[in-house]
């Protein structure tokens, strides 16, 4: 740690990503704010750029969940800092093609001014701290997109339209929309055939369905090319889910 100008501390990138993956490895990402009290360990649950903070100052503040995270990185430094080095590299290199093509929205801007330099402020830390959960989204939509090449080739449109269908679908995307409150979920049916459907019922089983095989009944309601896949999809509704395979 170092300081500059009115005693403003800065830290080592590297080490603030090691602190990020090993927080996010322990308990996932806990925005900003969002900390809350467990009554039954009694215990608190701070979001994860705090735990980051108390790790950077020594863990002064004597939290349970900072000293795990530094025994974490201490059992698994090759792991994490490979990690670390890869999510810091990954976001250079797409930044810097998404800014030379002035692409770069109001987050990526933010993170492009910390990334791309060896130390950090308090606030990029807050940044940082919110890399590997984004790192994941971002790994997990290039494996759909590579997903959606393959099934260009193959998928054809399942069923009549307005017809009843009952199928077995393997789960390979879920998207929350938020304009309109619900979940677009992306399946396969028969390893060739995209199939998708709106959900929005309770209860929320979208965790549950996730990487899954589904057998449910519904109505074809519609066949449409994707325009951003260029994809043949079949489109349902009026879904009932029969069981949840694994």
């Amino acid at each position: 740690m170092t300081f500059v100008g009115k005693q403003k501390p800065t830290y080592n990138l590297e080490i603030v990503m090691q602190y990020a993956v090993a927080v996010t490895d322990y308990q996932g990402f806990i925005s900003s704010g969002n900390g809350w009290y467990d009554h039954e360990t009694e215990s608190r649950h701070h979001d994860n750029k705090t735990v980051i903070g108390f790790m950077l100052d020594g863990n002064k503040a004597k939290d349970q969940h900072a000293k795990a995270c530094l025994e974490l990185i201490e059992n698994n430094f090759t792991s994490i800092n490979d990690r670390a080095k890869e999510i810091i590299e990954h976001f250079q290199q797409s930044l810097t093609f998404k800014k030379l093509s002035s692409t770069l929205n109001g987050f990526e801007e933010r993170v492009a001014s910390f990334i791309m330099n060896d130390k950090v402020d308090r606030f990029g830390v807050s940044v940082i701290a919110s890399l590997p959960k984004s790192y994941g989204v971002d790994q997990k939509r290039e494996e759909f997109s590579d997903l959606m090449a393959k099934y260009k080739r193959t998928s054809e449109y399942v069923g009549k339209i307005s017809s009843r269908v009952s199928l077995d679908l393997n789960v390979i995307d879920i998207k929350y929309l938020r304009n309109f409150g619900n979940f677009i979920v992306t399946t396969v049916y028969d390893d060739k055939h995209i199939v998708k459907f709106f959900w929005n019922k309770d209860p929320d089983l979208t965790k549950v369905m996730d990487g899954k095989t589904i057998s449910i009944t519904a109505r074809v309601k519609g066949h449409e090319i994707s325009k951003y896949t260029n994809c043949k999809e079949t489109m349902l509704n009026y879904m009932k889910i029969e069981e949840i395979k694994g």
